[in-house]
């Protein structure tokens, strides 16, 4: 459909529409007739078109300016959705690294104060605490020192 006045947008001629699109000069001029393809007229009498993806997805698609403005919609929220998602499992495995990090610097206290009150020897603090046996003898040296 023709528009009065031209939008202040980077514009294509007919011609050109019609080579982007493969179809003749013609064929794009109807399309416009038929409000397809979005233009104004130069004050000449031509036709001008904003070279816009979206003006070309109106005729390769055959869906009209209302279902793909839907489609766009969807397409933004399913992008903010995975957005959140994302950030949501950041979140979730910086947490779970948390509690395992705590966990083991418990285990590492517990090794530690098993060392200094007790008597029991390597193995038995392993597998009490769940440590290797090699992590409660570097344990066990650094107290030493």
């Amino acid at each position: 459909m023709l528009a009065d006045n031209p939008p202040a947008k980077i514009f294509c001629t007919t011609r050109e529409a019609a080579s982007l699109l493969g179809v003749s000069l013609r064929t794009a001029q109807l399309w416009v007739d038929k409000g397809l393809l979005e233009a104004w007229r130069t004050d000449g009498g031509h036709r001008r078109m904003p070279e816009m993806a979206d003006t070309l997805i109106l005729v390769v698609t055959g869906l009209d300016r209302a279902e793909i403005d839907q489609r766009e919609d969807m397409l933004a929220e399913n992008l903010e959705t995975l957005r959140e998602n994302l950030l949501n499992k950041g979140r979730m495995e910086g947490r779970m690294e948390g509690e395992q990090f705590g966990a083991e610097k418990s285990k590492r206290e517990t090794a530690h104060n098993l060392i200094a009150r007790t008597d029991m020897n390597d193995q038995t603090i392993a597998e009490i605490t769940g440590l290797p046996v090699t992590e409660v003898a570097r344990l066990r040296s650094e107290a030493l020192h």
